[in-house]
Parts: C-alpha cells; structure tokens; sequence
C-alpha cells in the first residue's frame, strides 16, 4: 500500500514529466521528521529505491542520471551550501532531519513537509514494495504518453490555490492509478485514488500546521523520558529526601529532583540525552528554544547557561546549593509518551 515516502519516490521517478507541466516546486523539499526513528525509516527507504544520499556538494556534481537527491541536515557555517541545493531543480532535492531551523522552515514553508509517527505503522515489506515500484517505473517508461495525458488532466481539474508541492504528489498519485488500473477493477482504482487524495490532504494540513507545534520541546521530552527510562543508575528523588544514595547520584550528575510542577535535571543529563541530536542543532539553541517556548524556567540567562541554584540538605543536616535546569514537568508529559518508568525513586508517574 502506498504511503507519504512512495509518493516522493513516484513523483522523483517523473519528475521530467512533472517539470514539463510546471506540477513541481520551484525549490526542494523541506522534510521534517517527529523521531529519529521516523528519519531512519525514511532514510533506509529511500536509499533501497536508489536516491543518493549527500554529504556536499562536491559529490552531487560528480553525479548524473538521479531522480532524487537527499540529505540529512546538520549545522552549517555556509546556508548557501544549503540554499543551492534547494534551489537546483535538475531533480527532486529532499532536506530531512528531526529539527530544522525555524527560518530555514519559513522561507521553504511551501515546500515544507511532516512525517508523522504514523509513518512507522507501515509494516509492508521492502521487497514487495521495491518489486511495486519497479513494476510501476517499467510501466511509466513504456506508457509515458499515458502518464503525460493523466498529468494534463489533473492540472486542468486542479485546485490553483493548493500548494505546489501538495499538486505535485497529487498528480503523481494520479499516473500511479493508471498503473494501477492495469491490474485492477475500476471501481478499485477510484478507491485507491480516493485514499490517496485523503492522505495527500492530511499530509499537507499536519505540514501547515507545524509553526502551531512545539516540534523541539516535544522532541526533546520524548528523548529525555526514553534516555532516563533506559539508564539504570539515574534516580528521581525529591530535595526533602535526600538519602546517601540520592547525595550520591546527584554528586555524578545522574540524580533528578522532582516537585509539584517542575523536575530539576542536571545539565549535563539532558545534553546527553539530546546527544543524538546535536549534530543538526546546538545544545544552547535546544536550551534557547524550552526556555522560550516555557519549559525551562531560570532567574536570568547570565552566559546563558540557562540554570537555576536549588538548596538541598542530606539526611546529615548539611546544607548546599546546586545547580540545574529547573523544567515543567509538560515538557515530559504527551500522548506518546505517560513519563517515567515507576520504578525510578520518588517519580509520580508509571509508564
């Protein structure tokens, strides 16, 4: 069954014929991703189709004859590395990563596309769809007249206020149906273009609502919540239990005090939770965003280290104070995700 990521490997496949009736994005795509998961699914998809996957630009002039070029993103000195790229529409150019700048987002809002959790509900098997897609390539090659006239139609019946890049997949699953027809009934070829139109449509509302979603203080809860779920030595306590076993944790930065609203984490646990991450977007940017999105609460940014002094007294009397990254507890809180494991000293919350 097609889902999201098929549809790019169909419209990168006649992609020429697409630019002839001007159905295709005067930029590339901007693909964000809601897990490192969901990019490693898409990544490990689009190279079993054969799309080549780029470091720079260097190798991308050393290569002829792809319909889709792609790469992950990461922080770069030079955006206008990035911005040739995008702006090259010799082929289907694809962008993907977990966080994106906001202004890289903006200024390709058109362009710009969410994959979802649901992307991973996809069970089909590689093969099967690899062999699908061959087929459907063959067929296109030795029909491209079909494929041309199918193409013409739809942009006469399109919707000109629609996005390019939503009319450019719906036009690709268009010469997908007439593939499709050659096997099956015409009452299931109106189905199954039916479905697609449907999921074209949600893809691209979920994309236009992205600037309405907290994307890094949702990611960043969702890794944190799996990294400490998964360490064993990290306790969660509260600053009015403070036993040797807490004192010691908190001594090596693996402790987590917790209260009514706000769980205080050291620093340097949430960097190596975010770790995965780092290589598209700063650990100070990561802070810049939860503090001003609301999750990350300090009495000022001096350096901006972001972090808050919090008293804590052992089961001895002594008194100090340490610092942390004073967070709400909403931050670790979503509809994926019930919290901490039960079983982490003091935490509220069973998973």
């Amino acid at each position: 069954m097609l889902n999201e990521i098929t549809l790019i490997k169909i419209a990168a496949k006649i992609y020429p014929l697409l630019k002839d009736q001007e159905m295709t994005p005067s930029q590339g795509l901007v693909a964000i991703c809601a897990s490192l998961d969901v990019q490693s699914k898409i990544v490990d998809s689009m190279k079993s189709f054969g799309a080549v996957q780029l470091s720079n630009q260097k190798k991308e002039r050393s290569l002829r004859n792809y319909e889709l070029y792609f790469f992950k993103y990461r922080k770069m000195k030079n955006g206008e590395i990035l911005e040739d790229f995008l702006e090259d529409t010799s082929a289907l150019k694809l962008v993907i990563g977990v966080l994106l700048p906001d202004s890289l987002c903006s200024e390709y809002a058109e362009c710009l596309l969410i994959f979802d959790e649901s992307i991973l509900e996809h069970s089909e098997d590689e093969a099967d769809a690899k062999t699908e897609m061959t087929n459907f390539f063959e067929y296109a090659k030795k029909n491209s007249a079909i494929i041309c006239r199918t193409i013409k139609l739809f942009k006469q019946q399109m919707d000109v206020k629609e996005r390019k890049v939503s009319l450019m997949l719906k036009a690709a699953a268009c010469a997908w149906c007439e593939y499709f027809r050659e096997t099956k009934t015409e009452e299931q070829t109106q189905q199954e273009k039916e479905r697609l139109m449907k999921l074209i449509d949600r893809w691209v509302e979920i994309s236009e609502n992205y600037f309405e979603f907290d994307a890094v203080s949702w990611t960043i809860g969702e890794l944190f919540v799996d990294y400490v779920n998964s360490c064993d030595d990290i306790i969660i306590g509260t600053t009015d239990e403070v036993d040797s076993a807490m004192a010691k944790a908190i001594e090596r930065r693996r402790g987590i005090l917790e209260g009514r609203d706000f769980f205080f984490v050291p620093e340097e646990l949430l960097r190596e939770a975010c770790m995965p991450l780092l290589d598209s977007i700063s650990f100070l940017s990561i802070k810049r965003e939860l503090h001003k999105e609301g999750y990350l609460l300090c009495n000022n940014m001096k350096n901006q280290n972001y972090t808050t002094k919090v008293l804590i007294t052992n089961v001895f009397g002594y008194s100090c104070r340490i610092r942390f990254l004073k967070l709400r507890r909403e931050l670790f809180e979503s509809s994926m995700n019930m919290g901490f494991k039960g079983g982490k000293k003091g935490c509220f919350w069973d998973a």
